[in-house]
């Protein structure tokens, strides 16, 4: 999967649990005299990411970077660092489950000692790129150094890895989702003239 895809793909998700998480947790709540109908009433709960999600004050610049942290760590690696190391797998260290269960360790015990989010954001984002990357079928990567310390040969040259993923990204529904979702982020922050508080927090109000 191209950057559109996980960065989309892993804020839906976000979004998806967060609106979960609010209609389970739902309270009554005071609200305008004459609720929204019809068409804004649609509309109003998309100009916003959901409730619990805000009230996380979750670094959204953060698990923007943490849905594209495995791939930052091993593409690197991988073609350019230690290929050897690896066998020029661009999925190495930074997809294991040890590597991100260490991150959502150290995520957890910074947000006990400093209730500091912000490795919470990068930890979460990373673990939805394992999901999206379905690392669960590559076991001896997912799992690794249980299964072995030696990581399965790489497929590609780096000019045949650019090539493939250049034809996913024009090609790909996960992509063009992607897109999509990022579009409506974009919206919202416009919506809510909210670019520059990202830009600087990572939050959206």
């Amino acid at each position: 999967m191209n950057i559109p895809g996980h960065l989309g793909l892993t804020l839906a998700g976000l979004a998806a649990a967060g609106y979960l998480a609010d209609a389970m947790l739902r309270r009554p709540q005071a609200g305008p005299a004459t609720p929204p109908r019809g068409l804004a009433r649609l509309i109003n709960p998309l100009l916003n990411l959901p409730r619990s999600v805000r009230q996380l004050r979750l670094d959204l610049r953060l698990f923007f970077l943490g849905a594209l942290l495995p791939d930052i760590l091993d593409k690197p690696v991988a073609f350019w660092l230690a290929p050897d190391l690896v066998n020029a797998n661009t999925r190495n260290l930074g997809h294991t489950l040890v590597f991100n269960a260490a991150l959502l360790a150290t995520a957890v015990l910074l947000l006990r000692l400093r209730g500091s989010t912000g490795w919470l954001a990068l930890a979460l984002g990373s673990i939805a790129h394992l999901l999206l990357d379905l690392m669960w079928e590559s076991p001896v990567i997912f799992l690794w150094p249980f299964l072995g310390w030696q990581f399965p040969q790489g497929p590609t040259t780096l000019q045949e890895y650019l090539l493939f993923h250049y034809a996913r990204l024009t090609s790909s529904p996960e992509e063009a989702a992607g897109l999509l979702v990022l579009a409506w982020f974009a919206v919202l922050l416009v919506w809510r003239k909210a670019v520059r508080r990202f830009l600087n927090t990572g939050l959206t109000e």
